[in-house]
């Protein structure tokens, strides 16, 4: 056999061992949201993790006189401490983290999966690669797919924590994302766009560790829409606009976030033809900017007199909003009728 053959067989033995230490991984790294330390603690339990990992830490060189030639051979070259913890120490860590993100996780009451969403890395059609899981992994329940979802398409469904590693690992799998549910802190329901829209990262109302607080303070944001407090509404809504100051789902007096009433500049009551839209507006503004000053109007108008009633009072303020700011309101667009 020529060095050439011997040279081809220890490049495949190689590259066979590469790809059965990467699928041998137990746990992988494109897990998220919580869900790495979920597969992880289901693994200690299992008795398949039995060793704390090392931790490596990057450490200041000593300095030392080089030569010429011998700094371009170090320049890259790091100190590295290593460290590993008892495996004692290291189970009940994981086990506290576990525990609080399942507090968190969206799970299915009758079988205790998690909902997560399969993001494909788009080597692999969507529909392919659903099949493929679905067989693979009969637990899987899918509950949703899109395909067009940020370029790559989505697949959403429940999972066991048994097939994680290896599901996370198949072959068109981008990452695993497991969802969480919408944190209430401000009243009672708390709009999913605070996280979508990662205000949890620039408030601390939501996030006391955030490095900004923009929490809205000395802003006026306008809604327009159908109606706000309009009783009975179309849709049969289940609270009054007193009652979600109350709660804290809208500022106003008692309201200990933002005692600002929302200004209520004309308001449409038509029960039960109106559906109270405004105020589910002006809801998603009090989470999104909790401090906010809040402007409603309908946008369901009547006659000309009310288009020029809420123009000029729209302006008014939105003038003075933008010249404090130093910029110039240069007015309205044409506002007219469609036939």
């Amino acid at each position: 056999m020529n060095k050439l053959h011997l040279t081809l067989r220890f490049l495949t033995c190689a590259s066979a061992l590469a790809a059965v230490c990467v699928i041998a991984k137990p746990v992988p790294n494109n897990l998220a949201n919580g869900l790495d330390k979920l597969v992880t603690n289901n693994l200690i339990q299992q008795g398949e993790i039995t060793s704390a990992p090392t931790i490596q830490t990057p450490v200041a060189k000593t300095p030392v006189k080089v030569t010429k030639r011998s700094a371009s051979r170090n320049s890259n070259l790091t100190a590295v401490a290593t460290s590993t913890q008892s495996f004692d120490a290291y189970k009940a860590s994981v086990a506290k983290q576990a525990a609080s993100y399942a507090s968190k996780a969206i799970t299915q009451n009758a079988t205790g999966k998690y909902l997560v969403d399969i993001m494909p890395n788009g080597r692999v059609p969507v529909a392919t690669l659903q099949s493929t899981l679905q067989s693979k992994f009969p637990l899987l329940s899918v509950t949703a797919t899109n395909t067009n979802y940020v370029g790559h398409g989505v697949i959403e469904g429940y999972v066991s924590l048994d097939d994680v590693p290896v599901m996370a690992q198949t072959e068109g799998v981008g990452s695993i994302i497991l969802q969480l549910k919408p944190i209430h802190n401000v009243g009672l329901v708390t709009e999913f766009g605070v996280n979508q829209h990662r205000v949890n990262r620039i408030n601390t109302l939501y996030n006391p560790a955030a490095a900004h607080n923009w929490d809205g303070t000395g802003m006026t944001v306008g809604v327009l829409s159908d109606s706000y407090d309009s009783q009975p509404s179309e849709e049969g809504g289940f609270t009054t606009a007193a009652q979600d100051v109350a709660s804290g789902d809208l500022p106003g007096t008692g309201n200990t976030v933002n005692s600002q009433p929302v200004v209520v500049l004309q308001d449409f009551i038509n029960p039960p033809s109106a559906n109270n839209e405004g105020r589910a507006m002006c809801q998603i503004v009090h989470d999104i900017a909790p401090k906010a000053r809040i402007l409603d109007a309908p946008f369901f108008f009547k006659s000309y007199d009310e288009i020029d009633y809420i123009t000029k009072v729209y302006d008014k303020e939105l003038k003075q909003a933008f010249e404090d700011n130093g910029f110039v309101n240069l007015g309205w667009a044409e506002v007219g009728w469609v036939w």
